[in-house]
């Protein structure tokens, strides 16, 4: 990853009429006490955001803080390959959306963060699709290029089929 340094500064996407969820940011806190988000993301058009920070090395921790509260799942761009976590398991199917979404889009890839997923999307099939929508506009986001919605929905669409649905 030549040449990137820590903190790297990522335009914040903060909707006029939207707040991120109080409970992500005091989720952030208490798992980051020491840092500010480096990250704060809303899927587009859909109430799910992202507070992360960057870290330094090949791994991304993760957690879904309105499915599995308690739980963090750790993945690098091999293991994600695999949908399995750095520990060899299997990459829970929600996390399977994220890992599938940023594996596919690597080259150039987002550095690794440490982020926790929440708002008002339903559990279920909904959430987690949206979580591939979260990451793919992110990617699109960092890269500086532009993108459109039927975007977002083919690659959702390609990380169900390579990742999810297997």
């Amino acid at each position: 990853m030549g040449g990137l340094t820590y903190p790297i500064q990522l335009p914040m996407t903060l909707p006029v009429s939207h707040d991120p969820p109080v409970r992500l940011l005091m989720a952030f806190h208490q798992r980051l006490p020491l840092h500010d988000p480096d990250l704060l993301f809303q899927a587009p058009d859909r109430d799910l955001w992202l507070a992360a920070a960057y870290t330094p090395g090949e791994q991304t921790v993760l957690t879904a803080l309105d499915l599995y509260p308690d739980m963090a799942v750790t993945f690098t761009r091999q293991s994600a390959l695999g949908r399995r976590t750095v520990l060899n398991r299997p990459l829970p199917r929600w996390a399977r959306w994220a890992a599938g979404t940023l594996a596919l889009l690597n080259e150039p890839s987002l550095p690794p963060l440490t982020g926790i997923l929440a708002g008002d999307e339903p559990p279920g099939p909904r959430y987690e699709y949206t979580i591939s929508l979260l990451f793919g506009a992110l990617w699109h986001e960092w890269q500086r290029m532009p993108y459109l919605p039927g975007d977002l929905t083919a690659l959702a669409e390609r990380v169900r089929r390579e990742f999810v649905e297997i």
